[in-house]
């Protein structure tokens, strides 16, 4: 049985962060910087950009090791009122997350989250999980599934995955979730082994 983790609350430069002590040591240092700006790192790799949020896959330094990183966009002082009220993105999926696992759902590991709030209003936040880098959205697998050659072979194969999904999304219900924004881009598969 996998032990829990232990969690640390961190302050630095106006963020509050909630981290795995495992992972501690990476919030000091330049990954916000990474995150702010992806584009000047190679090793981060952007999945999304929106006017919501970016997320991203980033290589560790000095480690075969990636990190999935979201970073929620505070689009203003609608939204900074809003969570002032309610829980931020980060936080709310964060709580999520950990409820999933208490459950037995599988889901990324989540390593970190932090926010920055000024006189408690949300200015940005930020979410680090484990980056399931064998991965693929359900789409992109489906898509990939059907472009084999042999259509008996692709057709038995998507069956299978559709039935292991369906299979997921009633274990999900089972346990008295609501997922408001499920779909084929947010249910991942993993390519790596059998």
């Amino acid at each position: 049985m996998n032990k829990a983790p232990s969690y640390q609350n961190l302050h630095i430069n106006g963020l509050h962060w909630l981290v795995d002590v495992s992972y501690a040591h990476l919030i000091p240092g330049d990954l916000l910087k990474k995150i702010r700006q992806p584009s000047a790192h190679p090793e981060c790799r952007v999945i999304k950009d929106n006017n919501v949020r970016v997320s991203m896959i980033l290589l560790l330094e000095g480690k075969e090791e990636h990190l999935f990183a979201k970073r929620y966009k505070c689009r203003g002082i609608t939204d900074k009122i809003k969570y002032f009220f309610m829980s931020s993105k980060v936080s709310a999926e964060w709580k999520n997350m950990h409820a999933f696992l208490d459950r037995g759902i599988s889901v990324a590991r989540p390593l970190a989250k932090g926010e920055h709030r000024w006189y408690n209003l949300l200015r940005d936040s930020y979410l680090f999980t484990q980056a399931l880098v064998n991965a693929l959205p359900l789409r992109e697998y489906i898509a990939k599934i059907q472009d084999q050659s042999d259509l008996t072979e692709a057709f038995r194969s998507k069956r299978e995955v559709i039935s292991a999904v369906a299979r997921v999304v009633s274990a999900i219900h089972e346990e008295g979730f609501f997922y408001r924004d499920l779909h084929a881009g947010n249910i991942l598969v993993d390519t790596g082994d059998d």
